[in-house]
């Protein structure tokens, strides 16, 4: 009798469903990390996967304003590449919410912020995002009659607020082509001399 061999072809068909599949496309949430063990929380909550990195020149050739796209991409990348973990989050339910806090915050900031528009809207983004949720308190303007503005307590609890996201959303919509060009950022304004 001829034994005949069958052969079974792997069609390289990806099965969905994995957990790091259902939060690749649309940024990890708070909740994801419910099905995490530690060292997969430390591994993926960075905010490369929490808000992906957009396509700036997309977003100007659709007709966003330079300076705004540059707003935008200012505030991501100032901030922090992964949670800043306190002395006291020792404990894994500490280390856990402080994760939390972090994934949300930034969420909370990039669903702001990719709501903005225009420099008028890039301008009330600070209130919105940092001095509403109380994060910092605006001072009465000085001498120079412009405001400024401290971080609360809140601000120094919180993982992924710093006085680097604060300098980069306290835009003022004045002065802006220069630092874009300097950055080469997108750079189809004609150079300021």
């Amino acid at each position: 009798m001829a034994k005949t061999t069958q052969q079974h072809g792997d069609f390289g068909e990806k099965i969905g469903g994995a957990r790091k599949d259902l939060w690749q496309k649309r940024g990890l949430l708070s909740d994801d990390l419910e099905g995490m063990n530690d060292r997969e929380a430390d591994k993926y909550v960075r905010k490369e996967y929490i808000w992906k990195k957009p396509d700036y020149q997309a977003m100007i050739d659709g007709g966003l304003p330079v300076d705004v796209a540059y707003f935008i991409k200012t505030v991501r990348d100032s901030i922090n590449t992964a949670p800043n973990y306190r002395l006291d989050n020792n404990s894994p339910e500490r280390r856990l919410a402080c994760q939390k806090r972090y994934i949300d915050t930034i969420r909370e900031i990039k669903a702001a912020v990719e709501g903005v528009k225009t420099k008028a809207e890039a301008m009330a983004a600070f209130n919105c995002c940092l001095v509403e949720p109380g994060y910092y308190e605006l001072g009465e303007p000085g001498i120079s009659r412009s405001y400024y503005a401290s971080p609360t307590a809140k601000a120094k609890d919180n993982p992924a607020i710093s006085d680097a996201l604060a300098k980069a959303m306290f835009f003022r919509g004045n002065g802006m082509e220069s630092p874009i060009c300097l950055h080469k950022f997108a750079c189809a304004l004609p150079p300021v001399w």
